[in-house]
């Protein structure tokens, strides 16, 4: 709908810009152009004609070379001496199309006709037509050129006054101007001027015929049209220039087989019937724009039932839906060929004019740039799924290069996309600037969708900048653990807006600026090219344990750790938190599966199990034993060499020392001693044996453990 009301504005716009639009409301040419007599001066007795002469040999001789002159008076004979040999010499091939066989014109004739559009291509270079749409500038800024042409045709031959150009002409090279400062000349008695200043506001390097005059040739022409058949022959006059490019097919020199229809044919052919188009225009235009309008037809049904069909199916196959975007791809790109092929057909072939040639070219200019964008779109996204689709079906040799894989397939639908957003953008600002809208126009439209980003959509493009920077630093990655906020687990994916995160019992969306603004923890290391998973422990030691104790708690879990293949780097150490022992485990892991749990809390609980039973086998490891009072001494001082005799009777037992305390029932041994088992089940089995071996030495030394004496004391009341 939108394109529709910018179509139908853009229209009503530019009938003012074609030349051939009505001339109500437009100044008339001067009256010194209004013939009232007939005692004109001879174009070949002016003034300029010596001048006029030389150039026109030049261009004959040499047709290299720059109509636009460091002089406006140089500028204006150059382009009618070149518009003057383009005429006459498209009418003299038209002419010759009995001298050879055949319906084509020969590769001489082809090449004569190659020459004249060059010089005319000169020609038109000399006008400034700034003011007309870029997508219909080129054709309007011919038209102008030929109408312009008949209106120096008019003014040179039917002046009763001497045109004198170069009187009261200070010559100085343009190059000694400032080129800060604007130059305009205008022919004394016309609205035919030229000036160094473009419309744009900028400084041309030479003289141009000026906007003004460029846009009101069209209007201009109609005045004087009546009496261009009157004026007097001469080489330089081309009375039938302009009637003849714009009502017969082909640029400046129809087609040879159109050429040779009879006079009777041309006479039928060219009368004028739909808005200036002859029958022939007419007709063949239709007759294309219906066969484009069913290719276009066949082709929008073909494509909406291939994604219909795709979009009711609940989980379609991969290779489905990339054969489906490419079958699509592959079905408009032609379609836009042929856009632009119609559009070519119809206004450098049929030769449309005026405002059917504006509409025309509008309505072929938007569905191409259409059709443009949903073709680099679809294409670009058919590209990123199959690229996704191949690189998943590699084969794997480690987790780091499945890791590795899988970050670069993340990224590529994001980036697929976003070309094609940009693309999008791109054609459609240059589509509007094809159009006629000036880039400050545009950039005044763009505001309005800008204003509603703003207001509606700032929370997604703080997303999508939070996205590209943490793309950007990559302090995430897919597949890494991370803790952010209050949510722990691996990195899913890393969108535009969103990242996902599976923990142990849901898969986590965060916003991409909410993850941003939190603290981000990661567990994740990569050393060398292998990615390690981070495992950290803190276990509390509620147990009173010595120094000693604590010093094996460590070297048996650090041991433990080393021994295992998953971990590839670790730290054990202790630490106080709030007055209380804890023990502290940073493990890297190399995991079979970086990014899944089954693995992670599977030697988590191994490490966690084992290190709760080094803490079990350390406080088992000290044990108390207790002698009477009665005791002999003797037998105290040989107690610690017969508790080393019962520890070393176990391989597996390493005896670290037997320490006297004297309490007040009795004598306390603290016996301490190692245990070297590769399990806790084999530990407290050897503890089991040991308790037995002490209780029988205890009863071959005729040893009794004494109990401790409970004490009570009865208060005294003293009341």
């Amino acid at each position: 709908m939108l394109s529709v009301v910018l179509f139908s504005v853009l229209i009503s716009s530019a009938w003012s810009l074609t030349p051939s639009a009505n001339a109500g409301g437009v100044k008339k040419i001067a009256p010194s152009m209004e013939p009232r007599q007939d005692n004109f001066i001879p174009i070949e007795e002016q003034p300029f004609y010596n001048e006029l002469e030389r150039r026109y040999n030049i261009w004959i001789d040499n047709p290299i070379g720059e109509v636009v002159g460091n002089s406006a008076q140089e500028t204006l004979l150059n382009f009618y001496a070149v518009m003057a040999i383009v005429g006459n010499r498209s009418d003299e091939i038209s002419q010759s199309y009995k001298e050879s066989p055949g319906l084509f014109w020969n590769e001489e004739t082809q090449y004569e006709i190659e020459n004249i559009e060059h010089l005319f291509e000169v020609a038109v270079k000399a006008l400034d037509a700034t003011q007309f749409p870029e997508s219909v500038r080129k054709h309007l800024a011919d038209e102008s050129a030929i109408e312009i042409k008949h209106l120096l045709d008019y003014i040179f031959y039917t002046s009763i006054e001497p045109i004198k150009l170069f009187e009261g002409e200070v010559k100085q090279d343009i190059s000694t101007k400032s080129l800060d400062k604007s130059y305009i000349w205008r022919l004394s008695g016309t609205p035919i001027s030229l000036t160094n200043r473009l419309v744009t506001n900028e400084t041309s390097f030479g003289y141009l015929f000026s906007a003004e005059t460029t846009k009101n040739a069209g209007k201009m022409y109609k005045e004087i049209y009546p009496r261009l058949a009157e004026m007097t022959d001469s080489k330089y006059k081309t009375p039938t220039f302009y009637e003849d490019f714009i009502h017969t097919p082909g640029h400046l020199v129809p087609p040879k087989w159109y050429v040779a229809i009879p006079k009777w044919g041309h006479d039928f052919l060219e009368k004028e019937i739909l808005g200036g188009e002859t029958i022939f225009q007419t007709t063949f235009g239709i007759i294309a724009v219906f066969i484009y309008g069913f290719t276009l037809y066949i082709i929008s049904i073909y494509s909406f039932k291939k994604f219909a069909k795709l979009a009711g199916k609940e989980h379609p196959d991969p290779t489905e839906v990339i054969s489906t975007y490419w079958k699509v791809s592959a079905a408009i790109a032609p379609i836009v060929v042929l856009t632009k092929s119609v559009e070519i057909f119809i206004e450098e072939y049929l030769n449309y004019t005026g405002i059917l040639l504006i509409i025309i070219t509008f309505l072929f200019e938007i569905i191409y740039f259409t059709l443009l964008v949903v073709l680099t779109y679809i294409t670009l996204e058919a590209i990123g799924r199959n690229l996704k689709h191949r690189m998943n079906r590699l084969e794997n040799k480690s987790s780091s290069q499945i890791l590795a894989r899988r970050r670069q397939i993340s990224l590529i639908m994001p980036v697929c996309r976003t070309l094609g957003v940009a693309s999008g953008v791109g054609l459609m600002y240059r589509l509007l600037l094809g159009l006629g809208l000036s880039p400050g126009a545009v950039l005044a439209l763009s505001a309005v969708p800008g204003l509603a980003i703003g207001l509606g959509a700032s929370k997604l493009l703080g997303n999508l900048f939070a996205g590209l920077a943490i793309q950007a630093d990559q302090h995430l990655r897919i597949g890494e653990l991370c803790r952010v906020g209050e949510a722990t687990g691996f990195v899913r994916k890393i969108g535009l807006r969103s990242i996902e995160i599976q923990t142990q019992d849901s898969l986590i969306t965060i916003p991409n600026a909410a993850a941003d603004e939190n603290t981000i923890q990661n567990y994740s290391k990569q050393l060398g090219n292998e990615e390690c998973q981070g495992l950290s422990l803190n276990i509390d030691i509620t147990d009173k344990l010595s120094t000693g104790q604590i010093s094996e708690l460590i070297r048996l879990t650090r041991n433990y750790i080393s021994s295992q293949q998953a971990f590839v780097k670790s730290f054990v150490s202790i630490n106080r938190q709030d007055s209380q022992l804890v023990l502290d485990i940073y493990c890297l892991l190399q995991t079979k599966d970086l990014d899944t749990w089954a693995e992670y809390i599977e030697l988590r609980e191994a490490v966690l199990k084992r290190t709760l039973q080094f803490l079990s086998q350390v406080r088992l490891s000290r044990q108390i034993l207790r002698l009477g009072l009665r005791t002999p001494a003797d037998l105290i001082e040989k107690f610690p060499s017969i508790l080393k005799g019962v520890v070393l009777e176990d391989p597996m037992l390493e005896f670290d020392g037997a320490h006297l305390r004297i309490s007040d029932d009795c004598y306390n041994f603290i016996l301490l001693y190692v245990a070297k088992h590769e399990t806790y089940g084999a530990f407290l089995h050897a503890l089991d044996r040991l308790n037995e071996r002490i209780i029988r030495k205890y009863e071959d030394l005729s040893l009794q453990i004494p109990f401790p004496t409970t004490k009570f004391i009865k208060a005294v009341n003293e009341s």
